[in-house]
């Protein structure tokens, strides 16, 4: 049996890449629900300790009317050990990094015509403002046809995009030599990608 392919070659790139397109999608959206279910668990582990605190400090009431003092002390230990397990819960959940954000930021600055590989992000601090912020790089690949153009579109989205605020001169120069693959780095204020509450 004889197999003919009749899209021409335009189409069937366009198939791929819509398929590509699909893929990241689909990724951001479960990147996405993992970021409300963790957010989710900790509001609920938040709720819970706040409950079995009041209960503790109901306890330890009752037992201050009427029982002895080896018995309120271990309440009063308990209590701090619940209140101490809060702040902790409380600051990670201030500190723990919203990729929500960065995602959906990138989604609308991306053009179709290139695709994201790899995003990697690690802390550094500001010299000048002594601001804490975080050092994206974002690797990729643009089409090989017209990849200049996509990637000074890509460059331009980026520098122009409320959440990335600079982006680092020395990799520009490498995005436009040689290949369609590009990488770029860009400073992000630490404040603007935490979790709210």
């Amino acid at each position: 049996m004889i197999k003919i392919n009749l899209l021409s070659l335009e189409d069937r790139l366009n198939s791929r890449w819509e398929k590509i397109n699909k893929i990241i999608v689909s990724s951001a959206i479960a990147i996405i629900l993992i970021q409300v279910v963790f957010v989710l668990s900790i509001f609920i582990s938040i709720k819970y300790l706040e409950i079995e605190s009041n209960t503790l400090d109901k306890q330890l009431e009752n037992l201050r009317l009427g029982t002895n003092a080896k018995e309120i002390a271990v309440m009063q230990n308990d209590i701090k050990s619940y209140r101490g397990y809060l702040q902790r819960v409380n600051q990670i959940q201030e500190e723990h990094l919203c990729w929500m954000k960065i995602v959906e930021s990138l989604s609308q600055i991306v053009p179709d015509e290139t695709r994201i590989k790899k995003i990697s992000i690690k802390e550094s601090e500001d010299e000048e403002n002594s601001e804490e912020q975080y050092e994206i790089i974002i690797k990729g690949e643009s089409r090989k046809e017209d990849y200049l153009k996509h990637l000074l579109k890509f460059e331009n989205n980026l520098k122009k995009s409320e959440i990335f605020e600079l982006i680092v001169e020395d990799y520009l120069e490498k995005n436009y030599i040689s290949s369609a693959d590009f990488e770029f780095r860009a400073l992000i204020n630490k404040n603007d990608v935490i979790t709210e509450k």
